[in-house]
């Protein structure tokens, strides 16, 4: 009797521990934007050309997408904005930086980098415009060299996170680390929370891409202990335990989060970790998987993820993910998604185009983990050191 009480103690202390790193509960957030959101829906239905109205209800849409994962308020948030078709709108420019920042949201790259250009044109909040303008075509795989010196405040965070993107673009990351910690150091004596979190998540992710899951870890813990709005650091953490061959920790903390939040991105992890630790031979795409191709509001965001699972389908599943693959290099035209791409031409037997990819748009570039996994499995290396350094950003 004495050993089984020992026993249960023991059980409960360990599965304690575990749900002691996992305090996400966004509820009490979320209901305080409900409520901002049906007083700013009444404030547009009393004065439907109220643009600045439309605003207000666009940011709060933004915020519960970003508390919930629901798709639909982002697309309402799109919705709100459309009034930036109307060139007579005072508003307009103010609304075009939003419908950039929400289409950049939805991966519809091409038309962000639209909105952002007519912005320009009015000539009105070119602060704005000069930061989402940098974010639009580092996104898009350009050179964003020029548009990061045409930031005017260089001693801002702003320009300074945007310094750091483009040092880790170019594979430095201890230099985008150390600026990425200046401004967190700077949000912390301004008392902005949020900022603050958002920097410390952003470098728990660059030390996950550096191959230093040790210090990402102890980030991740500070972060997460007694958070609970915030789902960002906890979808990092699951990933790491993946990484680190703790499925199970990892399936816990997914769990946790979609029974608050919807995120594609981590049903497909847990789908994947379920079948792995089933054991099973075969991997079965399913029913979910093939639903979320054809979902109009949430496609475009989670296409490559979509893409990568199909690879592990049957040859009919891994020619979609290859025509997926062309379809996001033709819209967004990166490292990564020529990547994605070479694997995908690997995985449907046509090793010459994929090797040929490799050659002529990969060697030498800065590639997240992932992508130079896809080279090196193509190579046939064993050797991970042996080829050219590569890495990502959030």
């Amino acid at each position: 009797m004495q050993n089984l009480i020992i026993a249960l103690v023991f059980f409960l202390s360990i599965n304690t521990s575990v749900k002691a790193h996992i305090s996400y509960n966004p509820s009490e957030e979320i209901n305080q934007q409900l409520e901002l959101l049906n007083f700013w829906d009444q404030k547009v239905k009393l004065s439907p050309y109220a643009d600045d109205y439309k605003i207000k209800l666009s940011i709060v849409n933004t915020k519960l997408f970003q508390l919930t994962g629901s798709a639909h308020y982002l697309v309402a948030a799109e919705e709100n904005l459309a009034f930036t078709s109307d060139l007579k709108s005072l508003s307009r420019s103010t609304g075009l930086c939003l419908l950039a920042q929400n289409l950049i949201t939805q991966h519809k790259f091409c038309q962000a980098y639209d909105a952002i250009l007519d912005a320009a044109e009015i000539g009105r909040n070119k602060k704005s415009i000069s930061l989402i303008m940098f974010d639009v075509e580092y996104e898009l795989g350009f050179d964003t060299k020029k548009s990061l010196s045409d930031i005017q405040d260089k001693t801002s965070i702003d320009y300074i996170i945007r310094q750091a993107k483009q040092y880790k673009k170019e594979g430095d990351y201890d230099e985008a680390i150390y600026l990425m910690e200046q401004c967190y150091q700077q949000a912390i004596l301004s008392q902005k929370e949020d900022l603050a979190y958002w920097l410390k998540s952003n470098i728990a992710e660059l030390h996950i891409e550096n191959d230093d899951n040790i210090e990402a870890k102890q980030i991740l813990k500070k972060l997460n202990k007694g958070n609970q709005s915030q789902w960002y650091t906890y979808k990092l953490m699951a990933k790491v335990e993946y990484q680190e061959n703790n499925k199970s920790q990892a399936l816990d903390i997914v769990n946790h989060i979609l029974e608050y939040r919807e995120s594609p991105e981590l049903s497909i992890l847990k789908h994947r970790i379920e079948k792995e630790l089933d054991g099973k031979g075969s991997y079965q795409i399913d029913d979910d998987l093939h639903d979320l191709m054809h979902d109009p509001e949430k496609g475009t965001m989670y296409a490559t993820h979509v893409a990568k699972e199909l690879l592990n389908g049957d040859q009919k599943e891994r020619a979609l993910a290859l025509s997926i693959a062309l379809h996001e290099v033709q819209h967004r035209d990166t490292p990564e998604t020529q990547a994605l791409l070479a694997y995908a031409y690997y995985k449907n037997n046509e090793l010459d185009k994929s090797l040929a990819i490799i050659k002529e748009k990969l060697k030498g570039q800065n590639l997240k983990k992932e992508s130079q996994e896809y080279i090196d499995e193509i190579e046939g290396l064993k050797d991970f050191s042996s080829l050219w350094t590569v890495r990502g950003f959030r």
